[in-house]
């Protein structure tokens, strides 16, 4: 179950419950003989009607805090969808085709073999990786 899906059925739920709980503290309101009764009840009725609509204000600046995370989750691996696939491409078109089983060894193989290339003389050198390896 996903976040949304949760805060929602909470929301539901909760939003249920408490209007059955203000229906019915209405209802001892009206049905109050009792001035200081009802006066009490209708303070207890305004203060729950102020905490739940603080409490929805609350949900729903969670809400929007999670539709920015995710939106700039989506924009990141966008991002990284993208530069996987530049980098397909220039791999292409240096001739090389069996880029998945470069891929599939692991990075450090991979840095390993671009230095000892690197200090050979036989790739450009390449000060990024140089560097971090100090």
């Amino acid at each position: 179950m996903q976040i949304k899906e949760i805060i929602s059925s909470f929301n539901s739920h909760q939003h249920t419950r408490f209007e059955n709980m203000l229906t019915w503290l209405e209802s001892d309101i009206n049905k109050a003989k009792n001035l200081r009764f009802a006066a009490i009840k209708k303070r207890q009725f305004d203060v729950c009607k102020q905490y739940y609509t603080q409490m929805e204000e609350y949900t729903m600046s969670l809400e929007n805090d999670m539709l920015d995370s995710e939106r700039e989750h989506t924009i990141k691996i966008n991002t990284l969808k993208d530069h996987i696939l530049r980098l397909e491409c220039i791999l292409l078109i240096h001739g090389v085709n069996d880029y998945p089983a470069w891929f599939a060894k692991g990075a450090g193989l991979l840095i390993d073999l671009t230095l000892e290339l690197s200090r050979k003389n036989e790739i450009y050198k390449v000060e990024r990786l140089i560097n971090n390896e100090a």
